[in-house]
């Protein structure tokens, strides 16, 4: 889907030619290490963890990514979190949670897998990496724009992932076009939404970042997401509502508040 903004991305990059060719080293280091390091590393161990393992045991472990990037933002970008912004963050995180969390379960079982089994340490992984990675993100967006680092953001990692598909899919540019043909209007104009919903999506995670004075901050919100598709799930799957879930709901709405504030 992220090949349908490609011709955006490379417009925003000749646009700013200028601006681009100026670029630290620094820059260029940091963004290559995201794009090609972190982005096919957190993909990978969480979807052949996601696909071997029961999901509960091990997406509860996602909710540390708030706790993580504030963590590392403070120590690899000198930042500063409030306590009260700190304690917003962990409110969110506790909401994700228990929002994730099997009630048949103790309440400390995923942590305590953490020695037990590789799942677990896997999710734990992916969630410093994901810290890591919007660390990352925060540095090069300073050292550029909005704009700029999402156009080189997301050639690099369309290219990362067509070397991806190709080498380790065994798959060869004529199955790729064949498939291209045969997709029907229906796919290709799903594909076409789709995919300018992921634009608008990471073009306003990266503006958050590059506004937030915290990185942390921003992703405790962003990760709120969680909360905003179950809800929708409520109304539009009539799923059931559970203890877990309003108290989930209700402590993210304490988390937002403190954060804003």
């Amino acid at each position: 889907m992220t090949a349908f903004g490609l011709p955006v991305f490379i417009a925003i990059a000749v646009a700013n030619y200028q601006e681009i060719s100026q670029l630290s080293v620094s820059f260029w280091i940091v963004s290559a290490v995201v794009v090609i390091g972190f982005y096919p590393t957190v993909n990978y161990l969480y979807f052949n963890t996601v696909r071997k393992n029961n999901l509960s045991d091990v997406l509860p472990l996602l909710s540390l990514v708030p706790v993580a990037t504030l963590i590392a933002g403070w120590f690899l970008l000198g930042q500063h979190p409030t306590l009260l912004g700190t304690a917003g963050v962990l409110l969110v995180s506790i909401a994700i949670y228990m929002l994730q969390f099997n009630p048949r379960m103790h309440w400390l079982d995923p942590f305590k897998n953490l020695v037990k089994t590789d799942a677990a340490r896997a999710m734990l992984i992916i969630s410093i990496i994901t810290a890591l990675a919007a660390i990352g993100d925060k540095f090069a967006i300073d050292r550029s724009s909005t704009a700029i680092y999402l156009a080189l953001n997301s050639i690099g990692a369309l290219i990362v992932l067509i070397i991806c598909d190709l080498f380790l899919n065994r798959k060869n540019i004529h199955n790729i076009k064949s498939e291209a043909r045969n997709a029907s209007k229906f796919s290709v104009y799903t594909m076409l939404f789709m995919g300018a919903l992921m634009l608008a999506t990471q073009f306003l995670g990266f503006a958050a970042l590059s506004l937030a004075p915290v990185s942390g901050y921003a992703v405790g919100i962003r990760n709120l997401n969680l909360i905003v598709a179950s809800v929708a799930a409520l109304i539009v799957l009539h799923e059931p509502i559970t203890k877990n879930k309003l108290a989930s709901y209700g402590i993210s709405v304490i988390g937002l508040i403190m954060i804003a504030l």
